[in-house]
């Protein structure tokens, strides 16, 4: 693995290497795209906003006194495309936790809604326009969306 992406990519496991279904958890890959933050899990919160009627603030206690339910899933890194480095950013797991779905009903999603969008704790630096008299940098923190379609499905878990 090239030296510059040693701290970004981590547990990347052959899957000719794997003797089980559901990847270990220390064997499964971790991307991260900017810093590894250490979070506090007293102070940690989801906040539920946006385009809802009923914005809905979760503590972990409060999260992890929701309904659970299981699932069986493989994840698979958007990123894992046959770079030399890079050919094992995918896992099956059993993951646990509260619907999204069921959270986003409960906030009442307004119908004009077309995507959720999940912001992490990590930050960093974007450059647009690099080496050019219009460059400008920026931190920001690193975000995903899905479309409200998909955030209703079954299998999403917060």
């Amino acid at each position: 693995m090239p030296p510059q992406v040693e701290n970004v990519i981590k547990g990347l496991t052959r899957w000719e290497d794997l003797d089980t279904q559901i990847t270990p958890n220390n064997r499964f890959y971790s991307i991260a795209h900017y810093n590894r933050p250490q979070i506090d899990a007293k102070t940690w919160r989801l906040d539920i906003a946006g385009l809802v009627d009923h914005p809905i603030p979760l503590t972990l206690d409060r999260l992890k006194a929701m309904p659970r339910e299981e699932v069986t899933f493989t994840l698979e890194c958007s990123g894992n495309n046959g770079l030399p480095f890079f050919q094992s950013g995918v896992g099956n797991a059993r993951w646990g936790g509260t619907s999204l779905a069921q959270v986003l009903k409960a906030a009442q999603l307004k119908d004009d809604a077309l995507e959720v969008v999940f912001f992490g704790a990590d930050t960093g630096e974007e450059v647009v326009r690099p080496s050019t008299p219009l460059e400008y940098k920026f931190t920001t923190t690193f975000a995903r969306s899905m479309s409200v379609a998909d955030a209703m499905s079954p299998v999403n878990m917060l």
